[in-house]
């Protein structure tokens, strides 16, 4: 830089210093992302409930067809049912998408309205045991697993952002 040229020079420099490290207030008032991504469900827990009103009476067709339903020998009639127990849940990998619309309040922060989806790409439980407990003992204990499970969520929510 030639003797003359320092004093330009320097004042160029602080020119542009002070454009891009200025803070701008022109930023839009509405806004829009969308997210796509791959996620991993961890469980931290899972349970069952089950709960039925289980009816018991006897058919005997050698009586006449008469149905026995309140005979205190046999303990025939109508019984609550209800089991419950822990559930193994697997991990797996998710597809996740998502759409936010924002309101800028000022440059640090927003309100955010957003809807997400998510969807499983592996099976929430082991379907080779299909099988989740059974107790013979107990009127109506089987349950089972049938058929395929995979995780799906739909999710609304409304936040506020503050970025630092």
């Amino acid at each position: 830089v030639k003797q003359g040229d320092e004093s330009r020079w320097s004042a160029f420099k602080e020119k542009a210093q002070a454009k891009s490290f200025k803070p701008s207030n022109n930023l839009p008032k509405l806004f829009w992302e969308v997210y796509l991504g791959v996620g991993y469900f961890i469980p931290i827990s899972g349970t069952y409930n089950s709960t039925a009103i289980g009816s018991y009476s006897g058919y005997y067709e050698d009586l006449y067809q008469v149905t026995m339903a309140e005979n205190g020998t046999y303990d025939f009639g109508d019984y609550d049912v209800s089991q419950s127990n822990s559930l193994q849940v697997n991990s797996f990998f998710n597809f996740r998408g998502s759409l936010s619309i924002g309101y800028n309040l000022d440059r640090q922060s927003r309100l955010i309205i957003s809807a997400s989806y998510a969807r499983g790409l592996q099976e929430m439980f082991d379907t080779k045991e299909k099988v989740i407990s059974k107790d013979f003992n107990n009127l109506n204990s089987l349950t089972t697993i049938g058929g395929s499970y995979r995780f799906e969520q739909l999710q609304l929510g409304v936040g506020y952002n503050y970025l630092f």
